[in-house]
């Protein structure tokens, strides 16, 4: 019987050992963040997503079969920017169109931004950490501590809570901001409401009346000219905005009123961001890379991986 050789002198060992750890960080990566391109007439939908690695990359939405495959497809970004050493925690447009900025922000305390058509542009801030961004387009402001977009200058620093920052949301018609923390508040400021459990994110409507809050079990919806709860209901998972998901694979529509409306299945196991154009059109993203998109429906539009 012959015997089989081979020739391992050009054997790659660094090599090999670089694309295992890269095959396991890709199973473990988690998108923290995703946000639907401002609309441009005659163009396709671009998800920009912020994720665990650092990075942020825009993709074409690959809407093709509502069914979800055993092996969900990789997306190839359009574009890739290592923006963050550590994690990227969230994403954000400001502007519309062509000449909006995209913003982000992570765990090595910078906030970046990009000309929208243009690529990278410049970092703004040395704050020890950044887990959310909003952005004021009347008044050209970033709310991570307060900085002006034209000048790149600090305007203002907002203190006050106890423990860790988890999320910032902004209302531009009277020019506030209203934030979420470990320590159990959420401050309009200034308006400190009673002692609850710790704030993972608020969001607010199109109308800017209406705040919605998610802590550690709970979603609640805010009156914001009466300061008022409107209701409260328990939840097995963190929440975000009025559609919640959260560490079940779940996508559930509460109604202003509290009422569930519907709860679907979603791909990523464990979802850490829920994105929703005017079209109705919303993106679910997760554990292990993964990005669902669903229509306004509840059908399953397509879920692939980045």
């Amino acid at each position: 019987m012959g015997k089989a050789t081979g020739d391992v002198r050009d054997w790659d060992e660094e090599g090999y050992r670089n694309s295992v750890l890269q095959e396991r960080e890709l199973r473990a990566k988690t998108i923290f963040r995703t946000a639907f391109s401002p609309p441009a007439t005659g163009k396709p939908d671009v998800i920009v997503v912020a994720s665990s690695d650092g990075s942020v990359s825009h993709t074409p939405s690959p809407l093709a079969s509502p069914q979800l495959p055993p092996l969900l497809p990789m997306a190839q970004p359009l574009r890739l920017n290592q923006a963050h050493t550590g994690p990227a925690y969230d994403v954000k447009f400001y502007g519309d169109g062509e000449d909006a900025m995209l913003l982000s922000c992570g765990d090595d305390g910078r906030i970046r931004g990009w000309r929208w058509k243009e690529g990278p542009w410049d970092a703004l801030s040395p704050v020890p950490e950044n887990n959310a961004i909003a952005t004021n387009i009347q008044e050209g402001s970033i709310f991570a501590y307060c900085w002006d977009v034209e000048t790149g200058k600090l305007k203002g620093i907002f203190k006050g809570h106890k423990d860790y920052l988890h999320c910032i949301a902004a209302r531009n018609s009277s020019n506030q901001i209203i934030t979420g923390s470990e320590d159990g508040s959420t401050r309009l400021w200034g308006h400190a409401p009673k002692e609850s459990s710790w704030v993972s994110c608020v969001a607010v409507d199109t109308s800017e009346s209406w705040l919605v809050c998610g802590t550690g079990r709970n979603l609640s919806v805010w009156s914001l000219p009466s300061c008022e709860c409107i209701w409260s209901t328990d939840s097995h998972f963190p929440v975000q905005d009025i559609l919640a998901v959260g560490s079940s694979p779940v996508l559930t529509r509460y109604s202003i009123s509290g009422t569930v409306i519907s709860q679907m299945h979603c791909a990523p196991k464990s979802a850490f961001s829920v994105s929703s154009r005017s079209s109705g059109l919303v993106a679910v993203a997760g554990y292990g890379g993964v990005v669902d998109i669903i229509s306004e429906f509840g059908s399953h539009l397509c879920a692939f991986r980045c």
